[in-house]
């Protein structure tokens, strides 16, 4: 399995600070190829909802990971007791 993943990096008190954040839909892909076809669009929409909100960032990225079962099962119970802003 496949999950989409972003690596957002802002300017800090002078430092620049990277941060990964995930999908609030919890999707994931059969394969690697079928993750990055949804890549493109996601990019996309992020930035634009970043100009929206007047977000300055310094970088930002989006790809995908291989993610286990068993990882996939813990990233559910984590976003459950999570309050953190997703992409």
């Amino acid at each position: 399995m496949f999950r989409v993943f972003g690596v957002l990096c802002v300017m800090t008190m002078g430092q620049v600070d990277c941060t990964t954040h995930y999908r609030t839909d919890m999707n994931v892909f059969d394969s690697r190829e079928k993750c990055e076809a949804v890549t493109q669009h996601i990019m996309e929409d992020t930035l634009k909802q970043f100009k929206e909100l007047g977000i300055v960032y310094e970088s930002f990225e989006v790809g995908c990971e291989k993610i286990t079962t068993e990882e996939y099962k813990q990233w559910k119970i984590d976003k459950m007791n999570s309050t953190d802003d997703e992409i």
